[in-house]
């Protein structure tokens, strides 16, 4: 649920002043000048229905916000408006009702037909419809225009989290180290060499064409598939020194996850950390009965800080918020380092997708 900005609050008290005043000028102007005889029969008019149209007002903005907290965004436009218009017609009958009678008891009418009451019934529910479309229509431009804002600003994330992840890959120190074991293959172990050189163009494959998905989101199986490439390359130049022990779900596999996000916090722990046969870096990766993946590693961090914007992880946060997804954590002890990612099911995908 969005804050209500400054904005939108000098918008609803506006509607609160103008909207009230409009509606008294519209029902005047097209539908009782008629029966305006004297200046005291419009002074009578004007006692009845000026407070008619404030509570009308106020009752619908009333119901239309209470719904709204209930139910926003745009995806909840058809059954929102459903309950908004049900309540609608119930409130303005009743006072519509109470609005006649008191019109014969101040005088404004000598007598009423039943026609006349539902002439004034049809016409109040008008003017009820009128305000649900006010109120609804700013709103769903408001929501329009944001999820359109919030969309551009996840592509523009997703774009710069590929981009990060491809030139972790292609920057000289990982070519070099990759080219490095590559070399040192070739002259003992042409096979691995072989192993190192395909699993290698799988990974550069894959983050070439992981912009595919507007969304940034890919099928865990897809994402743990590359992560096997990526977990071979540096398995080949740690050997020993880094473990990583993977225990997922079978029925979560069809579910989505952020793009690059494993690659991601499997590198950030090699990064940050000291990957070495005496002393292995421990990375786990395990998916829970609530549908959520954690990434987990020992902490051993390097003597040496290595220097780091941290755009990663606040990507991620990022990414996440923008999808409205909750159940991000990040948890940082004195012995491990440990994210918990909420898998998106087959629904929330296409939903975020539409």
């Amino acid at each position: 649920m969005h804050t209500t900005s400054i904005r939108e609050q000098r918008t609803d008290t506006l509607l609160r002043i103008y909207g009230p005043i409009c509606l008294w000028l519209f029902q005047l102007l097209f539908f009782y000048a008629m029966l305006f005889k004297t200046f005291g029969h419009a002074w009578r008019w004007a006692a009845v229905y000026t407070p008619y149209v404030i509570v009308i007002w106020e009752s619908l903005r009333y119901v239309i916000l209470h719904e709204r907290k209930k139910m926003p965004g745009l995806r909840n436009v058809r059954p929102r408006i459903l309950r908004i218009v049900f309540k609608t017609f119930i409130i303005t009958a009743v006072i519509s009702l109470l609005t006649d009678w008191y019109s014969l008891e101040m005088h404004v009418f000598k007598s009423m037909t039943n026609w006349d009451h539902f002439f004034f019934m049809g016409l109040n529910l008008m003017c009820s419809a009128i305000i649900i479309g006010i109120y609804e229509g700013i709103y769903y431009l408001g929501e329009w225009q944001r999820s359109f804002a919030e969309a551009e600003e996840l592509k523009k994330i997703n774009i710069v989290t590929q981009l990060d992840s491809l030139k972790g890959q292609i920057n000289p120190h990982f070519l070099f180290n990759s080219l490095n074991t590559l070399s040192s293959l070739i002259m003992h172990e042409p096979e691995r060499a072989e192993k190192f050189v395909e699993e290698m163009s799988m990974v550069y494959r894959y983050l070439l064409r992981n912009n595919d998905q507007e969304a940034g989101l890919s099928r865990l199986s897809d994402e743990l598939d590359f992560l096997q490439s990526y977990i071979h390359m540096l398995k080949t130049r740690f050997d020993e020194g880094l473990q990583i022990t993977m225990d997922i779900d079978p029925e979560l596999m069809d579910n989505y996850i952020p793009s690059l996000v494993l690659q991601l916090l499997v590198e950030n722990a090699v990064k940050h950390n000291v990957v070495a046969v005496r002393k292995p870096l421990h990375i786990k990766i395990i998916t829970d009965a609530a549908g959520n993946l954690h990434v987990t590693n020992n902490l051993q961090k390097r003597f040496h800080a290595v220097l780091s914007e941290k755009k990663g992880l606040s990507n991620l946060i990022t990414r996440y918020k923008l999808l409205n997804q909750a159940g991000l954590k990040i948890v940082e002890t004195d012995d491990e380092f440990k994210v918990c990612i909420p898998l998106m099911t087959e629904n929330a995908y296409e939903s975020i997708n539409n």
